[in-house]
């Protein structure tokens, strides 16, 4: 047993105590550099029951990351028809969904609007003063949000909502306080994978 209270399996390696399981496959174990073939994140039940409000990065976690610019200059992204999918599917059954990027690509509103998600927010620079935004308007809270982000600009929120979600591709430092790492890079089903996982959440709580 290590000192943050994690076990050292050789199947398994628990990072978190509490009964509701996600299961990524890892060759090490980022908080501890124990060698394992599985990393189990234990999250409380109650917590994706209570999800209200998932919102996403959109460059990195939506997409690939990449940026693609046309000879005239044009930026263009691409996205997963997975991802899509699984948002419609949340959607329906009452959670709202938001975007949050630092960028300023219209592609990404257009995307989300052929969604039905009319909450995309472009060129932001404090991700956090737009959430607390976005709750307040909604009635929401903090602990009632998911959110998904990769890279730096997205750990303030992280820290702050109650599922924090992290894409395969994400930087180490969003790993370490992300409550669940996706097996899928972001851009490639990683975004369907948490909606899988609040679906998921939404039978239990039915």
């Amino acid at each position: 047993m290590l000192e943050n209270g994690t076990s050292t399996d050789k199947k398994y390696l628990f990072i978190r105590k509490s009964c509701y399981f996600f299961e990524s496959q890892y060759s090490t174990c980022q908080r501890s550099n124990v060698p394992t073939f599985n990393v189990l994140y234990y999250l409380p039940m109650k917590k994706l029951p209570l999800v209200k409000l998932f919102v996403l990065d959109s460059d990195g976690v939506l997409t690939d990351g990449a940026v693609y610019i046309s000879d005239k200059g044009d930026e263009f992204r691409r996205f997963h028809i997975l991802d899509g999918l699984g948002l419609k599917r949340i959607m329906q059954k009452g959670i709202q969904v938001a975007v949050i990027s630092s960028a300023k690509c219209e592609a990404v509103r257009h995307r989300m609007r052929v969604l039905g998600i009319e909450q995309v927010y472009l060129g932001v620079d404090d991700k956090l003063k737009c959430l607390k935004m976005i709750c307040g308007a909604l009635g929401i809270t903090f602990a009632e949000t998911a959110y998904m982000g990769d890279d730096l600009a997205d750990v303030p929120v992280l820290k702050t909502v109650g599922f924090a979600c992290a894409p395969a591709n994400a930087v180490d430092d969003v790993k370490q306080i992300a409550h669940y790492i996706c097996k899928q890079k972001g851009g490639q089903g990683a975004v369907r994978e948490v909606c899988d996982r609040i679906w998921d959440g939404l039978k239990i709580e039915d």
